[in-house]
């Protein structure tokens, strides 16, 4: 993996890793002119390519399209996607269903699976997330992803702000069931975090340090995960929430709020869970352990007040989820994946209704 970070549209460095290479170049009509710098370069240079934008307006990025990709992309010998979250997950399966090296050009800090080696594609109204190649290379231009609406970057916020509940989930899952913890993994992951907290004041001014290290941490998500083998460092019950929202707004061909967005929300729900604990329920020999997880998680309060700083969502009401899909989301999105979380041991020991009424006050 290749990072090129590309300053004064210098793409040197990436224009010799594809020198006599066929490029076949996808975005989507959000996306793809804001390449231009890097399409022009590839011109001067003669590196031949062809294009495809993806006129949706909303894109939704399904196993159909990806196979539609793979037929216009079958006589090139690099794929180069320009975009984000659904851009990148279908430049990934592209690439690797070709056996061909991938390149993404990133244009948002909005979600943490550009280096991943998954690709959650939607196949029949279900979310699959597919093991795929990551990327050969990747591109970030500061100006550009800096520039990116606010709204995606709140989405980059909310993915991150995340990591607090995907990783006590990972050490819950340690205490309760002997869960195996990959510690380089999950000190990479507990670091990037508290280097986005750190350096808040920089991200809220959209300052290219900041912007520049939330970046890095996104990214940092997709290596813990690679090295881990799995999405465990960077995914938990906030996770499964919006994976479950995500279902229902296609499931009823409704606009769908981005990925991290939802996983904003999904973490002031896992928060309010880890709070509402009650320490009779466990053997007495665990109780410290999980008081600690508790005490090393920030309060909703302060998570709710981050999201705000970019305008995202702190209520499920605002992104058109009613009650009854929030308490449907909360006694059945842990069904999503295989995977013991806050919202696993809650319904699995029959609790969860014991903190609906105060989650449906709180958050919707």
């Amino acid at each position: 993996m290749i990072i090129h970070k590309i300053k004064n549209d210098d793409f040197g460095r990436f224009l010799t890793q594809v020198k006599n290479r066929s490029l076949f170049v996808f975005g989507d009509i959000n996306t793809f002119f804001k390449a231009t710098k890097l399409l022009d370069a590839l011109k001067k240079n003669n590196i031949h390519y062809s294009e495809k934008v993806i006129m949706e307006a909303e894109l939704i990025p399904t196993v159909d399209l990806a196979n539609d990709l793979i037929s216009q992309a079958k006589n090139s010998s690099y794929v180069l996607a320009i975009g984000s979250g659904s851009i990148n997950d279908l430049g990934k399966y592209v690439a690797t269903k070709l056996n061909l090296n991938y390149a993404i050009f990133a244009t948002a800090p909005s979600m943490d699976g550009y280096l991943s080696k998954g690709s959650a594609l939607i196949n029949n109204g279900k979310k699959i997330t597919f093991e795929v190649n990551p990327p050969t290379e990747m591109l970030i231009d500061i100006e550009v992803v800096k520039n990116a609406p606010e709204i995606m970057i709140a989405a980059g916020i909310g993915d991150i702000l995340g990591k607090y509940t995907a990783l006590a989930d990972w050490q819950f899952a340690h205490i309760l069931n002997s869960e195996e913890i990959h510690k380089e993994a999950f000190k990479m992951m507990n670091e990037a975090l508290t280097q986005v907290i750190k350096s808040f004041d920089l991200i809220k001014v959209k300052d290219d340090l900041g912007i520049s290290l939330l970046m890095d941490a996104l990214n940092t998500a997709g290596i813990a995960m690679k090295i881990c083998g799995n999405s465990r460092p960077a995914s938990g019950s906030e996770h499964h929430i919006s994976h479950y929202l995500e279902m229902n707004f296609i499931k009823n061909n409704l606009p769908i709020p981005l990925h991290g967005l939802k996983v904003g929300l999904g973490t002031l729900i896992a928060i309010e869970l880890y709070r509402s604990l009650d320490l009779s329920w466990f053997e007495k020999e665990k109780r410290q352990s999980i008081t600690k997880i508790i005490s090393e998680l920030p309060e909703s309060e302060e998570i709710a007040e981050l999201l705000k700083v970019f305008n995202a969502p702190t209520r499920f009401s605002e992104i058109d989820v009613d009650k009854p899909l929030l308490i449907d989301t909360l006694r059945s999105a842990y069904k999503i994946r295989d995977r013991f979380t806050i919202l696993t041991y809650y319904n699995q020991n029959n609790k969860i209704d014991l903190v609906i009424d105060k989650l449906i006050s709180k958050f919707l």
